[in-house]
């Protein structure tokens, strides 16, 4: 009996295992267009000052490339980050402007 009990434990694991990376990992990696979103998180951080963290906290807000940031207003923001990023630090790296410039140069 125990080894039927492991054997269904066993399959209602990987059965779940399934479940989460169907449900909850694989939209995650899926931009609007249905590409991996694997690029992005490198093309954010292009931006001098942005790295893995801050790339992820923009992509939580919908930001997801340059040309996305390149559009935003920094108080504002910041306002769209819940202030986990102050204006001023996004002010002071130029995050907007090197997205400009960045975006420009990758057409």
């Amino acid at each position: 009996m125990s080894r039927l009990s492991f054997l269904i434990c066993f399959g209602l694991g990987l059965a779940f295992g399934l479940w989460v990376r169907v449900r909850w990992l694989q939209p995650a990696l899926l931009d609007a267009s249905g590409e991996t979103g694997a690029g992005d998180d490198d093309d954010l951080m292009a931006v001098v000052g942005i790295g893995p963290a801050f790339a992820q906290v923009l992509q939580d807000a919908g930001i997801r490339t340059l040309e996305q940031l390149a559009r935003q207003d920094a108080d504002k923001l910041a306002a769209q980050l819940g202030h986990r990023v102050p204006a001023e630090r996004i002010k002071r790296e130029r995050w907007i402007e090197q997205a400009r410039e960045l975006s420009r140069t990758q057409r």
